[in-house]
């Protein structure tokens, strides 16, 4: 017999972890009664629940959501609530057969428990729910199209300030447009991850750790420059900065040594008489210069005399220019040592970094297989 349920009592069972505030059933639907007595309702109904979220592993994550169905006024004694198998813990406690896949989650478990709780007031009246836990875990295709890969793309880009020569002009602007585009890409990130102050997430770990290397970049590429476009008039290179990055460091990361170092050898005094090694063009200026040097010219001509003094200062401005033109080469030559040996350490940092902050996830090379592959009928429709 079918008759409405509002004609018959039913039971204030709902949802104790609800979300939406409307814990009881307001559509009326009619209700079946055998009989022996028992009657059958299934009114429909949209449950809308609250779920901690963990967000530590997004979007490799995996979540347990728990649904907690029991009476709100009624103990044990008046109304006996168990899972409709009658057993305490059901492995699939969950009805699949007309669930429809959904785009961004996989259900890997729906088991069912009842409790039975006894409060200190009440000793004699037990309190039973059914708590259904559902273990989801997010498909990840989306956010690793939309947001892992854009972002380990712009990590790799800074590897390539490294490798753009100084020449260029444009290592500061590739530097400054990739902090840019990864300052916007973590504007997009926080619309899309669920906002929480518990703990950080694998990507949010993984875009700071980008912004450290971009901002290390930047300055480094100040410093870089810096040094390339250093001159001899402003600034003095030590002993030990010729020794370090002219001897020391370069056999270390596959660069030869400096056709430029042994000419600076020579220049640690400017004021002697040494001859620097010039080109053929000027030699014989330079031995016609140092051989008037060590000749008197008060003998000569005042025309001789005068020639001498151009001569002598031809030569002595051609050494000044060579001299500056070998310092700053060795300027350029210390830049480009600073950028071989930051890129090496980028490119370590950026593919160790990327694999420990993205690729240690529990979950992210899980096979476990969804459940409703095997009870739901809509799957192999949705897949298709």
């Amino acid at each position: 017999v079918e008759i409405p349920s509002s004609d018959i009592w039913v039971p204030d069972i709902v949802l104790y972890n609800n979300a939406d505030g409307t814990y009881e059933v307001n559509t009326i639907t009619k209700a079946h009664v055998f009989w022996n007595g028992t009657i059958k309702w299934d009114p429909p109904v949209i449950y809308k629940s609250y779920c901690a979220i963990d967000i530590q592993y997004y979007p490799f994550d995996i979540q347990n959501c728990s649904m907690k169905f029991g009476t709100w006024s009624h103990d044990g004694n008046l109304v006996d609530l168990s899972h409709k198998s009658g057993l305490i813990f059901v492995a699939v406690g969950v009805d699949l057969t007309d669930y429809y896949p959904s785009i961004e989650w996989d259900i890997l478990s729906a088991d069912a428990v009842r409790h039975v709780l006894i409060y200190d007031c009440c000793q004699d009246d037990p309190y039973f729910d059914v708590t259904f836990t559902l273990r989801i875990r997010r498909k990840p295709l989306f956010y690793m199209v939309n947001l892992v890969v854009p972002c380990v793309n712009i990590a790799f880009l800074t590897i390539l300030v490294f490798y753009l020569p100084s020449d260029s002009g444009e290592k500061l602007t590739l530097s400054i447009s990739i902090f840019v585009a990864l300052q916007v890409f973590y504007l997009l990130l926080v619309d899309l991850i669920p906002p929480t102050s518990f703990t950080l997430s694998l990507l949010g770990t993984y875009l700071l750790f980008t912004l450290v290397l971009v901002n290390a970049s930047i300055f480094i590429t100040i410093i870089t420059l810096n040094i390339h476009w250093r001159h001899p008039n402003t600034h003095y290179m030590p002993d030990w900065v010729k020794r370090w990055f002219f001897e020391i460091i370069p056999p270390f990361i596959l660069m030869s040594k400096p056709h430029i170092a042994t000419a600076m050898s020579q220049l640690k005094d400017d004021k002697t008489d040494e001859e620097l090694p010039l080109s053929n063009t000027n030699d014989s200026l330079h031995r016609l210069n140092r051989f008037l040097k060590n000749k008197s010219i008060e003998k000569y001509p005042p025309t001789i005399q005068q020639a001498i003094r151009d001569i002598r200062y031809i030569s002595e401005t051609q050494r000044e220019a060579q001299r500056d033109d070998i310092e700053r080469e060795g300027w350029r030559y210390i830049a480009l040592v600073i950028d071989r040996c930051c890129l090496i350490v980028f490119i370590f940092l950026t593919t160790i970094g990327s694999y420990v902050t993205l690729f240690t996830a529990p979950h992210i090379f899980s096979k476990e297989i969804p459940i409703e592959r095997l009870y739901s009928r809509h799957y192999n429709t949705h897949s298709s």
